[in-house]
């Protein structure tokens, strides 16, 4: 996908024979983003700033490192009607809101919400855990809020039946605010 220097106003991958397309560039698209099954948006260790609405059909692969970011003036929507959309980093920054619509997310590294409230809609989305890494909520700023449900993991090596140490990913939480979430056994 060539870069441009003004962004483009629509970008629809809609290619009737599957493949791969990959960003050159950071890359700015002023309205909405339509990615049609049997496409597949690369990011290519490129960020990828959106302003209308995300319509993926087909594949997105995020790049490590990397963020989408939704910044439009209007309230903007995510939808996924094919399986799981993984974004590595995802920056919400419009006062109006960004909400997901349809399908499954998950979230490899960090979310940072300056503008808006991201709302969820009730549409699965993990915050993932590995031995290598765990995804955050970045710091909260602006007129930023988080709306909605999320699951949030946390990787645990194996290890002795003992006990282990647990935190949160968020600021000012407590093991009683888990109390009605986790399971606790003592054994003595």
């Amino acid at each position: 996908i060539p870069v441009t220097t003004s962004g483009y106003y629509d970008l629809q991958l809609a290619g009737t024979a599957a493949g791969n397309k990959n960003l050159l560039g950071n890359t700015i698209i002023l309205n909405n983003l339509t990615i049609n099954s049997v496409n597949t948006l690369n990011s290519n260790a490129f960020d990828l700033t959106v302003g209308g609405n995300w319509i993926n059909s087909g594949t997105f692969t995020a790049s490590v490192g990397k963020t989408v970011t939704f910044n439009g003036s209007a309230a903007q929507t995510i939808s996924n009607t094919s399986g799981t959309t993984t974004f590595k980093g995802l920056a919400i920054s419009n006062t109006a809101g960004v909400t997901l619509t349809t399908g499954t997310y998950l979230l490899n590294e960090v979310l940072t919400v300056t503008d808006g409230t991201f709302n969820t809609g009730g549409r699965p989305f993990t915050m993932t855990s590995t031995a290598a890494q765990t995804a955050r909520i970045a710091p909260i700023t602006g007129s930023g809020a988080i709306a909605g449900s999320f699951t949030v993991q946390r990787f645990i090596a194996t290890r002795d039946t003992t006990y282990c140490d647990l935190s949160s990913p968020v600021q000012s939480s407590n093991f009683a605010d888990w109390e009605s979430e986790l399971i606790y056994v003592n054994y003595n």
